[in-house]
């Protein structure tokens, strides 16, 4: 048996109750899906042709970078609840992914001088 398994095995002996432990993680899952639901909401409510025309090309392309974490985050969750570990399926590598293009966005809006940037409207 596995180092993780016995503990768990422990931790239910210990307790006498691995319901109220599953029962504690479905309101953890509750709450972070709520949460997620309701920032995706606001993303959602955003007119795409608005956002062309109010937004530089760095926001949006962090904006696109939130909607496609968003939606990797989402299916990882699907996973977990399928009992699939999302760590091991390609959705982590997506998740990496987006995370490092969150950090070059930040990156190229740190590094445009902000004189340069007022004047190509790069920068708000």
């Amino acid at each position: 048996m596995g180092d993780g398994r016995k503990k768990k095995k422990r931790a239910v002996e210990e307790d006498g109750d691995e319901e109220g432990d599953a029962g504690e993680q479905i309101a953890r899952f509750e709450k972070v899906f709520e949460k997620l639901e309701g920032n995706l909401a606001k993303l959602m409510e955003i007119d795409a042709e608005e956002l062309e025309q109010k937004c530089n090309p760095i926001e949006r392309a962090q904006y696109n970078v939130v909607l496609a974490k968003a939606i990797n985050v989402l299916y990882a969750m699907y996973l977990k609840t399928q009992g699939v570990d999302p760590d091991k399926h390609p959705v982590a590598k997506e998740l990496v992914r987006t995370q490092t293009i969150w950090k070059v966005c930040i990156a190229l809006k740190d590094f445009i001088p902000p004189k340069l940037a007022r004047a190509t409207n790069l920068l708000s």
